[in-house]
């Protein structure tokens, strides 16, 4: 009966550990879990602020999210959007990494996500980035 009783408890601390472990990193940076289909398709830029003060770089630009983890960046010329940059990228939770063709990495949380809206959150030191997106 020993026997048993033991194999029971390390099956419990086994259950124990990784329920602890797949939690999920919740360090209060108020990203929302996301899974990579959420994400695919064409987000219109619509607002972005720095440090709290609203910046027009994003408005019209457009970013696109391949489901072979590849994407563009395309700016509204005259006639037509125009790519002006290409990146590949990944989700695990609510972190998005994407490396551009330069192999410069950065990583955004996704700090709300919707059929319609996508709004990432960047934050390095005593910087904070956020910027809203529409679902084209």
């Amino acid at each position: 009966m020993n026997k048993y009783l033991k194999i029971i408890a390390l099956t419990f601390m086994s259950i124990l550990s990784l329920s602890l472990i797949s939690c999920g990193d919740d360090d209060g940076d108020g990203g929302v879990s996301v899974n990579a289909e959420q994400l695919y398709g064409t987000w219109i830029g619509v607002s972005q602020t720095y440090n709290s003060k609203e910046s027009p770089y994003v408005k019209g630009r457009s970013i696109t999210f391949n489901e072979d983890g590849t994407g563009t960046v395309s700016d509204k010329n005259l006639f037509e959007d125009q790519i002006i940059g290409t990146f590949t990228w990944s989700i695990a939770g609510s972190k998005l990494k994407i490396t551009d063709s330069t192999n410069d990495t950065g990583y955004w949380t996704i700090t709300a996500i919707s059929s319609s809206t996508l709004q990432l959150t960047w934050k390095a030191s005593d910087d904070t980035e956020v910027t809203t997106f529409s679902k084209k």
